[in-house]
């Protein structure tokens, strides 16, 4: 429990969470606050778990959250866990690149620009976002501007589930 500040002026650009770590708090009462802008939580690397945090921005228009595979790393992370995030505030999201094996379960975002977006130019593969709650976002819940994205949705209440694939080649 507690608040943590990141500020990309000590980090350059935010902490890159490597192979098989995991980033965890105690629920809502975990606030990381990305203080500054471009302070990101990097993901580059494979088998990767944030989970029980509540995500704050110090500025409501700074484009900061977390990003998987955006870079150009020689091997695309995998298997990587978003659960119980709350995200809070700002352009605040999840910025997918290049990555598979992607989980993002029971989330929760209020009063964000974006909540999972897919990076323009790069593929996702394997994304299941279930039981995530959106509220007072300003654009999208799920963006995808990609070359190839395979998503699943279950609907909060296991009601209905929703599948989408996406192949957006150029070509009808």
């Amino acid at each position: 429990s507690g608040t943590y500040y990141i500020d990309n002026a000590a980090t350059s650009r935010g902490p890159t969470l490597l192979a098989s770590q995991t980033l965890f708090g105690n629920g809502r009462d975990s606030v990381l606050v990305l203080s500054n802008n471009d302070s990101w939580i990097k993901i580059e690397q494979s088998n990767v778990q944030i989970k029980d945090l509540k995500i704050n921005v110090a500025d409501a228009n700074m484009p900061v959250g977390i990003y998987a595979g955006v870079s150009a790393s020689a091997t695309p992370p995998e298997n990587i866990s978003f659960e119980n995030i709350f995200f809070n505030s700002g352009l605040t999201r999840i910025l997918l690149g290049n990555c598979s094996g992607i989980m993002v379960n029971n989330c929760t975002f209020d009063n964000t620009g974006y909540c999972v977006l897919q990076l323009a130019g790069t593929i996702s593969n394997n994304v299941l976002v279930t039981n995530c709650y959106a509220t007072n976002i300003k654009n999208d819940f799920v963006e995808a501007n990609c070359t190839g994205l395979d998503v699943g949705f279950t609907a909060a209440s296991g009601q209905t589930t929703y599948s989408l694939t996406v192949n957006d080649s150029g070509n009808s």
